[in-house]
């Protein structure tokens, strides 16, 4: 038999590898872009921040939560809630996100974007979808977190200021 005999290669054969190639590149950049981009945030410091905080708030160790959020977070609630006593309480059960915190995963979190010392890192959480009729529903929150004293502690003071704002134009 006659070497590379049997193989022919024609023209369907290349198109055949190209659509394979580009199949795979498609399939690919699709998982980098949902998902991939969280299994390479895992052990950056930014992520684990922002899930110990979580972490914290779903185990409702109130102290943990306030130790891991920024001064000027502590400082807007405050100011934003004069009298209250039990700031503790306040930031454990508080939430920027549509979700509270119980429904957060902390295996879904990714580091978006690190400038100095300020970062934005994305969580995951999952919601009920109309009265639950069908499946859960899932989507992502971006926390700021701010690096101080050599920690990355989550920044939520926006969030408290933007309250203060709304209280005084009323």
């Amino acid at each position: 038999m006659a070497r590379g005999a049997g193989r022919e290669r024609g023209p369907s054969a290349g198109k055949a590898g190209l659509a394979a190639a580009v199949l795979v590149v498609a399939v690919s950049a699709w998982w980098f872009l949902t998902d991939g981009r969280t299994l390479l945030s895992e052990g950056r410091p930014q992520a684990e921040a922002l899930r110990e905080y979580i972490a914290a708030a779903q185990r409702r160790d109130c102290a943990s939560v306030l130790a891991a959020v920024s001064s000027r977070t502590r400082e807007a609630v405050q100011t934003a809630l004069p009298g209250r006593p039990n700031l503790e309480l306040m930031l454990c059960d508080y939430s920027p996100a549509p979700a509270r915190l119980s429904n957060f995963e902390t295996d879904r979190i990714r580091v978006e974007d690190v400038s100095g010392g300020v970062a934005q890192v994305s969580a995951a959480y999952t919601y009920e979808r109309l009265f639950g009729f069908f499946p859960r529903g899932r989507d992502r929150h971006v926390y700021n977190l701010v690096l101080e004293d050599g920690r990355w502690r989550v920044d939520l003071a926006e969030h408290f200021a933007a309250a203060t704002r709304a209280r005084r134009v009323k």
